[in-house]
């Protein structure tokens, strides 16, 4: 990941830009809808002008944590709405039931997924600007060990 930091401050990308593009990256590889983090990454990535392949860089490494992050967002819905669910009960029931069991179960297992979208909703924001405000002195201590690195190259 440093090698392709570099490469990227090489090619002109500020600091600024690369701790936005990275904040962006974890924010967005953590949104709990699965299959959908990838789009979501292009459109906010497009908005804010990032690097595309950093962004989407970041998105894809967020994937070991992504399971365990949004069944944290899903207990956060809950708890935030009110609302417990047993999951493996429904699924069971849905197993149990004839077609109308399916509709229901899905209907719960739906509003848990968008409680949890709106938790991520409120979170987000925040996370990518604290992120942000973390990343930015790394990258820019990589831009000045960079500069002087090709000062003494040069010598």
């Amino acid at each position: 990941m440093r090698k392709t930091l570099l490469r990227l401050l090489r090619l002109g990308t500020s600091p600024e830009s690369l701790a936005l593009g990275i904040a962006l990256g974890v924010a967005g590889g953590l949104f709990p809808v699965f299959g959908t983090t990838t789009v979501l990454c292009v459109i906010v990535g497009a908005i804010f002008r990032v690097n595309p392949v950093l962004i989407q860089t970041v998105n894809y490494a967020m994937y070991p944590v992504y399971f365990p992050a949004v069944a944290l967002l899903v207990v956060a819905g809950q708890w935030l709405f009110g609302e417990e669910h047993d999951v493996a009960a429904m699924v069971l029931l849905a197993k149990l039931q004839d077609n109308a069991g399916w509709w229901r179960t899905l209907g719960q297992l739906g509003r848990l997924l968008g409680h949890a979208v709106l938790v991520w909703l409120l979170l987000a924001p925040p996370m990518v600007l604290l992120l942000r405000r973390l990343l930015l002195p790394w990258m820019g201590r990589m831009v000045r060990t960079r500069s002087a690195a090709a000062t003494s190259d040069r010598s």
